[in-house]
């Protein structure tokens, strides 16, 4: 039960991948709140590089971060456009809804 509860309070962002390390998990970078989680994640570590930029929701279990399902993989060619386009409809956003945090915005 304690899962469910804490995917609750979970979101999905963009994160970019700061360093991997293979068979064992990832650092990323939130690019909303500029927060850094390491993850543990043997299976997704093996095809990531430094730079992709993923979609993913995050969970803490046990002092250590997971991934809540799916996830989205843009490579560092398309960073700069993907960055910009999501941070104009993030601007956009918050227009409407004024300075609400992300997570309260975007919960998954």
């Amino acid at each position: 039960m304690e899962i469910v509860e804490r995917m609750k309070k979970s979101h999905y962002s963009l994160y970019e991948i700061e360093r991997v390390k293979p068979g064992e998990g990832f650092v990323l970078k939130d690019h909303f709140e500029e927060h850094i989680f390491e993850v543990k994640e043997k299976k997704a570590s093996e095809g990531l590089v430094k730079w992709d930029i993923i979609g993913v929701g995050l969970i803490e279990l046990d002092g250590l971060y997971r991934m809540t399902g799916a996830f989205c993989i843009f490579r560092p060619l398309d960073r700069e456009i993907i960055l910009k386009d999501i941070r104009k409809d993030f601007n956009h956003i918050k227009k409407i809804y004024g300075n609400k945090k992300y997570i309260s915005i975007f919960k998954t």
